[in-house]
């Protein structure tokens, strides 16, 4: 499963399966020239806790959770990524845009109240 919240469809959409995935992903990044990055994310302060929470993997190793901090063409966001080591393969994914290059977020005095 992926489902992606804007990152690369500029809509919410949930997809199962390799061929929706790879149709989606044709579509959107044919007319695309610019790259994408895939880096794990580093921790920063987020409320009460830190984000992204650390790597986690099960008791039995077959499953591998973590986050990753992502850059489109378009803006930055992060990725949550389940890998299961038995069937070798993602099993879900989620991608989801936090900025726009042109419109970054803005922080402290920058923020309009």
């Amino acid at each position: 499963f992926w489902r992606d919240m804007v990152a690369y469809t500029w809509n919410i959409v949930t997809l199962e399966g390799t061929e929706s995935i790879r149709d989606m992903l044709e579509e959107t990044l044919k007319d695309k020239t610019g790259t994408t990055t895939w880096k794990m994310a580093e921790q920063r302060p987020s409320g009460r806790d830190s984000f992204p929470p650390p790597l986690k993997v099960t008791e039995d190793s077959s499953i591998c959770e973590f986050w990753c901090d992502i850059t489109t063409v378009e803006g930055k966001g992060y990725a949550h990524v389940r890998l299961d080591a038995k069937k070798k393969r993602a099993t879900t994914l989620l991608t989801t845009l936090l900025e726009l290059h042109d419109q970054p977020f803005r922080t402290d005095d920058k923020r309009s109240r």
